[in-house]
């Protein structure tokens, strides 16, 4: 069952990263700077095929690996050494094929806490930790994703925690001269304010601007596990499981002049149904696909979106993801016409990114 996920996986990322051209930038794609869009995926540490799923990262040139790294469960015990097995196998196998691996730092653990939040030395001595030992492939840190959530945070979420933390890390990767990139939110979707235990992702947002941090955080990420609906339904500001949600990040971004700044879309997933049981239209695995495929499209379509990443190649075995397909020729031959521009029922994915193309108020483009 696992193999056929990632097989299903396979098929998305070659189509899509087949029509994206190379490019000699020596920054990894979807970095200030790059000018280029850069498409990951999750492998998850201690899921099945650790191996197979890094065999397929390497066969499909892909930008960036994301590792999930939990640390209450990797370093659960302060003087007790991690087992570090298997981190070092995604890392010196990415670093040798000049992939670029995005940690996406969450949950820490209870003696790295404070009443306000992880404690900043600690954090910055993990961070270290981690950039001493893989300075080949560690080029990104995403920290403390879901910080709009106790679950991320490690306590109750607070924007002001965030950003004093977020600075301080800021300062001393700038004064240790770490070529590490630290990547600001994780945010999730929340609708609704629960005081301890989650923040509206666009109020959380906001009051990072509001406590000094534009200039700080060149890319802010935000997370998507969860989507309902088509990837072309409008945001209504009431249903923030729309894939277009970016779309509402970014104008927060431009409310407060960050139009500079780049969005990441560090974990994507087709809808499951857990949000509206309308989307059992978007269930088999057909439609999963061609979802997915859209997804991507038109993400590669807005300048401000520098990275998409799909969930783990590697998924549980109780994975209940839609991502199950049975060698359907018929539609990879379908995906294939589209990218190559031989059918109008989709945009076709754009041979590299437009170069004239103004976003305004984050509205995607005709």
């Amino acid at each position: 069952m696992t193999l056929k996920k990632i097989f299903s996986i396979t098929i998305i990322l070659t189509l899509i990263l087949a029509a994206v051209p190379a490019s000699s930038v020596q920054a990894a794609k979807g970095m200030p700077g790059s000018g280029q869009f850069g498409v990951g995926a999750h492998i998850a540490l201690n899921g099945p095929n650790l191996n197979r799923a890094l065999e397929f990262a390497s066969e499909l040139s892909l930008d960036w690996i994301m590792v999930d790294l939990s640390w209450a469960e990797f370093n659960p015990e302060q003087n007790a050494s991690p087992d570090w097995t298997r981190l070092d196998q995604v890392m010196n196998f990415a670093g040798n094929r000049q992939i670029a691996v995005m940690v996406s730092l969450s949950q820490p653990p209870t003696w790295a806490l404070t009443e306000n939040g992880p404690d900043v030395n600690l954090t910055y001595q993990w961070i270290s930790t981690l950039s001493n030992r893989y300075p080949n492939a560690l080029k990104a840190v995403e920290v403390f994703a879901k910080a709009n959530t106790r679950q991320g945070w490690g306590t109750k979420p607070s924007p002001k925690a965030y950003a004093k933390l977020f600075t301080q890390l800021h300062e001393q990767v700038s004064a240790d001269g770490r070529s590490i990139s630290l990547i600001a939110g994780g945010l999730v979707p929340v609708l609704e304010n629960d005081p301890e235990k989650k923040m509206n992702d666009l109020k959380f947002l906001q009051k990072l601007y509001d406590n000094g941090l534009k200039d700080l955080m060149p890319v802010i990420s935000i997370q998507m596990p969860q989507t309902t609906g088509d990837p072309l339904t409008a945001p209504n500001g009431q249903e923030y499981h729309y894939l277009r949600h970016y779309e509402e990040i970014r104008q927060v971004m431009l409310d407060n002049g960050h139009g500079s700044g780049l969005v990441w879309i560090t974990r994507l997933a087709p809808p499951d149904g857990s949000i509206n049981s309308a989307d059992e239209t978007h269930q088999s695995p057909q439609a999963a696909e061609q979802w997915m495929l859209q997804a991507l499209t038109q993400l590669q379509a807005q300048l401000y979106l520098g990275v998409a990443a799909l969930n783990d190649l590697n998924p549980a075995e109780n994975s209940q993801s839609p991502y199950l397909i049975e060698n359907s020729t018929a539609l990879i031959n379908e995906i294939a016409g589209q990218i190559k521009g031989q059918t109008a029922s989709n945009r076709p994915l754009k041979q590299g990114r437009p170069k004239s193309q103004i976003i305004g108020k984050g509205v995607p483009p005709a």
